[in-house]
């Protein structure tokens, strides 16, 4: 059965990342941490388990593309107690990739990109025809990387492989990881048992049972009800909150305490499966990049879902395919490995054509506000009406951000202004879309220096930027 791609707004863009984020950032920050005293670091390093002979694309100088894989193998199960939380190999069966990511190391830029793959997705694997992506690891890490290659002409450059038991050992060296539950929360599947609503502190077992929940159910008005309708689309998002909470929680405890940077470093050590070439050069480059990086700061950890779709809203069922358009930008992100573009300066106001949208039904507010923005200097456009909002909007070109950052200097506050890349807006022009609340032009001389900008590859969507909530913030 064929599938038509939706367009717009009904593809999938999801963004967030699953537990490997946590690993990768708790493998810098550690070996960070030991290396100033240990002089075992290269031991420690030697010691990781190598994957040997893997065909791996040759890296460029100084960034790379790390494959990050999260086995789902169970061979770490040794009693009853772990039998009832994971289940047996004998129960499970082989062991899959729960978690396939790649992440893309540039240290000139300053940021990384870790773009996590749906385990679900439908591609082809060299030899065996159409699969989903997570059964290639059946057949060893090679074939993960040539589906990956073949599908993606992504190059991978390192291999690394981690299990349950190494996302929980971190934890638990950590200490535990704060989480807010608004509500008493439950999930049959994994065990996550949370009694009491409020600021609850995760150790190992606890965090795992939370990142791995696709069945969550909260306790609201006298009844559990469904907290992941979603399954695996919910769980990514609570992932994304979850692990810059983990990555920085592990920074602090790796910067004030070496002892448990150490246990970490160990915990990760022990589990970790690698690439021949990995050398404590590339390792110290994972480091460099993730120690420039605030946990915080959501530009700089940029963690995304390569973007899918599938005929079944909730996820849950029916094929789960690439959507190319939407993955286009961040594949081209995947295969930059040069210097960040020069900035690019902000234009001149008068060559910025500004048109306004009223949104309100007050009659003449649109032509009101254009006449104060050309008072301001900018390119007079056309005015109109639009469906009615609450706030405002500024609406531009995704190519165009420069614009946009200029127009926002004209108006009161840039804090409640609603940002809206829309493909329709030509270059040039920026789109206020005025509605209730519209806080009216910002008099001379109250002005917002614009940033100058830089060419971004992955352009965030109007429907995620800014908005992940990270519940444990209230903590």
């Amino acid at each position: 059965m064929s599938h038509a791609r939706p367009s717009g707004r009904s593809a999938w863009r999801v963004f967030g990342a699953r537990y490997l984020i946590a690993l990768v950032t708790a493998l810098a920050v550690t070996v960070a941490g030991i290396v100033v005293v240990n002089r075992n670091v290269d031991a420690k390093i030697a010691s990781i388990d190598r994957v040997p002979g893997l065909k791996l694309s040759k890296a460029p100088a100084k960034a790379a593309n790390f494959l990050i894989i999260g086995s789902d193998t169970r061979a770490f199960v040794k009693n009853e107690r772990q039998e009832e939380a994971f289940g047996t190999a004998q129960d499970v069966g082989p062991a899959r990739s729960d978690t396939m990511m790649i992440v893309h190391v540039n240290p000139d830029r300053k940021s990384s990109l870790l773009v996590s793959i749906p385990r679900d997705m439908q591609v082809e694997i060299p030899g065996l025809g159409k699969e989903k992506i997570n059964a290639a690891f059946n057949f060893g890490p090679q074939k993960v990387i040539d589906t990956i290659e073949a599908n993606f002409d992504v190059p991978i450059h390192h291999y690394l492989e981690v299990d349950f038991e190494t996302f929980r050992g971190i934890v638990d060296a950590i200490g535990s990881v704060p989480v807010y539950f608004p509500a008493p929360a439950r999930d049959g599947y994994t065990g996550l048992n949370i009694e009491t609503a409020g600021c609850k502190h995760l150790g190992g077992e606890a965090a795992l049972q939370y990142v791995r929940s696709r069945h969550m159910e909260v306790y609201e008005d006298g009844r559990w009800r469904d907290a992941s309708p979603r399954a695996d689309i919910d769980r990514i998002q609570r992932q994304q909150a979850f692990m810059r909470r983990l990555a920085s929680e592990a920074s602090k405890t790796a910067s004030r305490d070496l002892l448990a940077a150490n246990q970490m470093a160990d915990r990760i050590v022990d589990k970790l499966h690698v690439d021949e070439n990995l050398s404590r050069s590339d390792i110290f480059a994972l480091v460099r990049t993730f120690r420039n990086v605030n946990p915080a700061d959501k530009g700089a950890l940029e963690m995304v879902t390569m973007p899918f779709y599938t005929e079944d809203p909730s996820g849950r069922t029916g094929p789960v395919l690439l959507d190319e358009e939407e993955a286009a930008p961040i594949l081209a992100a995947l295969r930059d490995f040069g210097p960040p573009p020069d900035p690019v300066p902000p234009p001149k106001r008068s060559e910025v054509r500004v048109t306004v949208l009223n949104a309100t039904g007050e009659t003449g507010l649109a032509a009101r506000t254009l006449a104060e923005i050309r008072r301001l200097g900018f390119a007079p456009g056309r005015t109109g009406d639009a469906p009615p909002i609450d706030g405002f909007e500024v609406r531009f070109h995704p190519d165009d951000a420069a614009a946009a950052f200029v127009s926002m200097l004209a108006l009161r506050s840039v804090e409640g202004m609603e940002i809206v890349r829309d493909d329709s807006v030509p270059r040039g022009e920026v789109v206020f879309v005025i509605g209730d609340g519209f806080p009216g032009i910002r008099r001379p001389g109250e002005e917002v220096e614009a940033p100058p900008t830089t060419a971004s590859t992955v352009a965030p969507t109007t429907a995620t930027t800014g908005r992940a909530d990270d519940p444990a913030s209230r903590c």
